[in-house]
């Protein structure tokens, strides 16, 4: 029996670390790893988000009317309230014998036998989820499978655990992946994501033909609110301007801090003519908003306005990264030289 379970946790082991970048192991894990190492009939996996409600259901063996009934009962929610009140493992090794089980229930369902586990990412912290493992009543009658014991508990325990540090290795990586592609003055999407966003674009416009654009912007004569407002201040505008153009831009446009004061987008769907009406748009926006920056010696806020200048390129079937972000950088400083501030300008040959 040792070997079956140290075999079992094996298993469940290696569909744990196969990704950690993917909700779909825990998919796999309830839907087949768990039912074949453990022998069930029926699994319910059950992720919570940070205010304790579900997120994510992973079931096997179970049909909407089996939820939906359980639902009925308030059997999910009793489960919940037991392994909150009980502790990490539950075991009901008899559903017409134990009198938390619903007996009725059970003969529907085919459940002879059950444990109920519940695993915390982090300790001291609001459940990250549980696990609904069932052997079918059948099977225990024909011999077939084992019921769930109390002997059992050590080593559901360790199955608990087990989610428990792969979700926690899954919340890691969302975080470093987060902080790896993200500007942590704006929280902006920063340059590496911008470049695997806008190469994927390009590859796609080669098959679609169907263009887009790319932006660069900078704010004019921020070299003298630095001077005035100093180098915090400075940020703290960027950071302004940054949440102003992110709720100006459709959800499917991005935005980027390019370097400094500037910033770069991509609209996909875009040609030139539509990229200049948002940009015009986005011109009287900010022209028309007023930052507060603190003034270094009285540390007072002072309102502040300020413009900016916008290039405009749009892309070609072959075109690559490097050129349509030099036609965009190419207008920019066309803009500026020509219109002087508050200005945009589209790229032509």
């Amino acid at each position: 029996m040792k070997a079956i379970k140290w075999n079992a946790l094996y298993k469940i082991v290696l569909e744990l670390n196969r990704r950690v970048d993917d909700f779909s192991v825990y998919e796999n894990l309830a839907k087949n790893v768990l039912p074949t190492v453990l022998l069930l009939n029926k699994t319910h996996l059950t992720l919570f988000d940070e205010n304790g409600s579900a997120s994510k259901e992973y079931l096997h063996g179970f049909t909407k009317a089996n939820m939906k009934l359980l639902g009925e009962r308030g059997i999910v929610e009793e489960t919940k309230r037991d392994l909150l009140k009980e502790g990490t493992v539950v075991i009901v090794n008899d559903t017409q014998k134990d009198k938390r089980a619903d007996r009725d229930i059970a003969r529907k369902l085919d459940v002879g036998s059950y444990a109920n586990i519940i695993f915390r990412a982090y300790e001291d912290e609001t459940p990250s989820g549980y696990l609904h493992l069932c052997k079918s009543m059948k099977a225990i009658k024909k011999g077939e499978v084992h019921r769930f014991t109390r002997e059992d508990i050590p080593f559901l325990g360790s199955v608990g655990g087990l989610v428990a540090i792969s979700l926690r290795n899954f919340g890691l990586y969302e975080k470093l992946n987060y902080e790896a592609l993200t500007h942590g003055l704006t929280k902006l999407p920063n340059m590496r994501s911008f470049y695997r966003t806008l190469d994927q674009k390009l590859r796609e416009v080669q098959e679609t033909k169907e263009n887009f654009s790319v932006v660069m912007s900078d704010i004019d004569n921020f070299k003298r609110a630095v001077k005035k407002y100093q180098h915090l201040a400075g940020s703290e505008i960027i950071k302004e301007l940054a949440r102003l153009l992110r709720e100006n831009i459709k959800d499917e446009d991005y935005v980027s801090n390019y370097a400094g004061d500037e910033f770069i987008f991509l609209l996909p769907k875009t040609k030139k003519e539509a990229a200049a009406v948002l940009t015009d748009r986005l011109r009287e926006v900010i022209s028309q908003h007023t930052f507060y920056p603190k003034h270094p010696r009285t540390r007072k806020k002072e309102e502040y306005r300020m413009t900016c200048c916008f290039g405009i390129a749009e892309s070609t079937p072959s075109i690559s990264r490097e050129e349509i972000i030099r036609r965009a950088d190419y207008a920019l400083n066309k803009a500026k030289e020509e219109k002087g501030k508050n200005a945009s300008l589209v790229y032509r040959k």
